[in-house]
């Protein structure tokens, strides 16, 4: 492995670099490995350097190990005992020794632990030996998440269980009827259909008896599909709905549209399907085409996507947390967010054919009146959608903090002219003498904000390393400027380029970047860390006439965040929150909004006070 391999290893991957010297300077498992392994496999993976130390500025310094077979060997051996670690989840090709110069290092792939093994946890100790990632720390997992991640090895359906004292009394008579009636439209000689309501529910799925304990009652997935308001609103008091159509310039909390539970409709599952399909089909534009070629076909294959990637935010949804399930419809796309990260990883979702859904009984319900795939090729459909119409790649993002899973589907299409045409204009030879993957990195940035490595990836053919090459030379050459690290870290053009965007859809990474734009160490906050990061963003100084253009109080971003503080101070978290923005996409526009005279801080005479807060300059004052 060259040296350059070895920085290349932090592109796309949650690394950790340990020194693992051991005792004598030969080298050994140090007991912090075991902490990383845990939490590496309960969150999305990762890869463990033995044999080498992380500088205070994040370089990687290579200290070799002395007997690097001993290593393997004991580290091996505490794999298999069961009173150290509950599982072990790694082959022989996830551990390897690899030379660098002259120094021998042992590499460790950690991939994230099937369903069946998490929580992986250390010491035999469950609650306090289970471990999570949040950026590139380990921390002790809450007692809420691992109760979740147990339920999910334990069940594999969530909804099947029984609600005590809930019967089919508790159930919305209309919303049942309407979902009969469509299925007797669609299978009109089924035999379920001889059966009274009872029977008719207890084939469902709605009902059901426990054959051991003999008990009886109404389903999870029964009352989340039909239930009435109230009982929706005493089973699970967290429980939302949420769709929101917004105009380009909509803010957080601004909407042309709006369906939620109001007290005039059930809030139910079936219901809600019912009210959003036909507003996310309305604007779409149908192309006159013969089914058989004798009648016309009315629904396309981009109709046929939105449905299942409805359905299956709903499907795949952990109705046990306290995150609402959002669906959000904009001019130039629609995004899907439901709370639960999946069951598989988003490389098997990508691939297709393998089918973990979390409410089994949900996605039946869905399937038999002709709503979702059970075979696992649900994204596959919705990839082939967006393909025929040469739209963007869709994106599927998974937050392992926020346990949400997103999908954005934008209507953009893959290089757009106009972004594609300002490029040429303002950067001229520098980006029309780039390569494909070069001027599909630069278009992405502008037409999304901030990029990372899986997003190019998900977007071209190129290999990972040589996608990490081309990232580190338009850097080199100030096209791109990155923040965060490692897997956190994203690219966005320079302050000339978000100035020739415009309006910039789904990116998280609107704005302009810090004054010092070839800074690219800082790490993103954790709630557990102190913030320094807004003060230190507070301390840049004014922006110029250019930049002023960037942040003028009528774009998209800067309207969310001014609403978001409108009336009250908030900190840096909660306007990321509301805003549904990275926390270092808006500590970018913080200062300038100050300096603008646009926000407030709580404290304005410390910056870079810990608890700094800001608060929108109402008019007048």
């Amino acid at each position: 492995m060259t040296r350059e391999a070895l920085d290349a290893l932090r592109e796309g991957w949650d690394l950790e670099a340990k020194e693992a010297r051991g005792r004598y300077g030969l080298g050994a498992v140090p007991r912090s490995f075991w902490e990383t392994y845990s939490a590496m496999a309960n969150t999305a993976g990762g890869r463990i350097l033995l044999g080498v130390r992380e500088g205070k500025d994040h370089t990687l310094e290579v200290i070799g190990i002395g007997d690097p077979e001993k290593v393997l060997g004991d580290l091996w051996s505490t794999l298999e005992d069961r009173k150290k670690v509950s599982a072990n989840i790694l082959s022989r090709r996830d551990v390897r020794i690899e030379q660098v110069g002259t120094e021998a290092i042992v590499v460790v792939d950690v991939p994230r632990a099937p369903r069946g093994s998490r929580p992986i946890y250390i010491n035999d100790d469950l609650w306090s030996g289970t471990f999570v990632r949040h950026h590139e720390g380990d921390f002790h997992a809450e007692r809420d998440r691992i109760r979740r991640m147990v339920a999910d090895t334990e069940s594999d359906s969530r909804d099947v269980v029984i609600l005590r004292g809930y019967t089919a009394a508790d159930l919305d008579q209309d919303s049942l009827s309407a979902y009969r009636n469509v299925f007797s439209a669609r299978k009109p000689n089924h035999p379920w259909l001889e059966h009274d309501q009872d029977t008719f529910l207890r084939q469902l799925g709605a009902v059901r008896r426990d054959r051991e304990t003999g008990e009886e009652g109404l389903t999870l997935a029964g009352l989340l599909m039909f239930g009435a308001g109230q009982a929706l609103r005493e089973a699970r008091p967290h429980f939302i709905l949420d769709y929101q159509e917004r105009g380009l310039d909509a803010g957080a909390i601004e909407w042309v549209d709006r369906v939620m539970p109001d007290g005039t409709w059930s809030g139910n599952l079936y219901d809600f399907v019912r009210k959003v399909i036909p507003r996310l089909f309305a604007d779409l534009k149908v192309p006159f085409e013969l089914d058989g070629g004798i009648q016309r076909r009315d629904e396309t294959h981009v109709h046929e996507a939105l449905r299942e990637a409805l359905v299956n935010a709903l499907i795949h949804a952990d109705y046990d947390t306290t995150t609402p399930t959002l669906v959000i419809k904009r001019p130039d796309g629609f995004e899907f967010r439901n709370p639960g990260t999946p069951r598989l990883s988003i490389e098997e979702i990508r691939a297709g054919g393998v089918s973990d859904c979390r409410n089994r009984t949900l996605q039946t319900m869905f399937a038999l009146v002709g709503m979702g795939e059970t075979a696992g090729s649900g994204f596959s459909r919705i990839q082939r959608a967006w393909r025929e119409q040469s739209w963007r790649t869709p994106g599927l993002r998974v937050d392992m903090e926020r346990e949400t899973t997103t999908l954005a589907l934008s209507t953009e299409s893959l290089l757009p002219p106009r972004i594609v045409d300002r490029l040429r204009s303002t950067l001229g030879e520098a980006f029309t003498g780039q390569d494909e993957t070069g001027r599909l990195i630069l278009v992405t940035a502008a037409a999304e904000g901030a990029i990372d490595h899986a997003r190019i990836c998900e977007l071209s053919s190129a290999h990972g390393r040589d996608i990490t090459l081309k990232l580190q030379d338009l850097m080199r050459k100030g096209l791109l400027y990155a923040s965060g690290r490692m897997r956190q870290k994203t690219y966005s053009l320079p302050e000339t380029g978000h100035a020739l965007q415009g309006r910039l859809p789904f990116g998280e990474g609107e704005g302009s970047p810090p004054s010092d734009a070839s800074s690219d160490s800082s790490s993103p906050p954790s709630d557990a860390s102190p913030p320094p990061s807004d003060a230190s963003s507070d301390a840049s100084s004014p922006p110029s006439d250019a930049s002023s253009q960037v942040f003028d109080h009528t774009s998209s971003a800067v309207s969310e965040i001014l609403a978001a503080c409108r009336g009250r101070f908030q900190t840096t978290t909660e306007i990321a929150a509301a805003v549904r923005r990275s926390a270092a996409t808006v500590r970018r526009y913080l200062p300038r909004l100050v300096a603008q005279g646009l926000l407030d801080r709580m404290y304005p005479d410390r910056p870079r006070h810990p608890g700094q807060a800001y608060r929108t300059v109402e008019e007048g004052r």
